[in-house]
């Protein structure tokens, strides 16, 4: 999904008064920005969401990403503590950051796998570059390691 695109759904998002749970999913979902590991993007243990919070202000986009991510599996274990958060004042300011990077450039893209991803991958991957012109594949790799983001190094972007 483009940029564009994204920073459309997030502000369509931050429009609404309310933020349902279910309604935040579906956007982080559908951009792609759901984090199934966002406890790796976490810097206490066991998880501290209000301490986690404090790091909004200089978070990058994966960051408020997982910060999303970890609000919402909260609430699952937690029922209505997401809005609980919300009503707090909590939410709207990660989705107004979202925006912020999306609009800013700031935007999802890694430069290297986690140690943690390098040990699951073990070895080996397949991988595709796309145009973002056109959205269309233009090549395939095999990688190995961090491989797949040294296109993006010789590219000079």
């Amino acid at each position: 999904m483009k940029l564009e695109e994204k920073a459309l759904r997030y502000e369509k998002l931050n429009r609404n008064y309310i933020f349902a749970p279910d309604i935040v999913y579906e956007v982080l979902n559908t951009c792609g920005d759901l984090k199934t590991n966002y406890h790796e993007y976490m810097t206490t243990a066991p998880i501290n969401c209000d301490k986690e919070l404090l790091r909004l202000p200089e978070a990058d986009y994966a960051l408020c990403c997982a910060l999303l991510t970890m609000l919402l599996r909260e609430d699952y274990f937690s029922n209505g503590s997401f809005m609980l958060r919300m009503r707090k004042g909590q939410v709207r300011p990660i989705i107004e950051r979202i925006l912020y990077l999306l609009k800013n450039d700031h935007a999802p893209h890694m430069t290297c796998f986690s140690e943690k991803s390098l040990e699951a991958l073990n070895g080996f991957y397949v991988y595709a570059l796309i145009d973002p012109r056109d959205d269309k594949i233009f090549y395939i790799g095999k990688g190995y390691g961090n491989r797949v983001f040294s296109h993006e190094l010789e590219s000079g972007k």
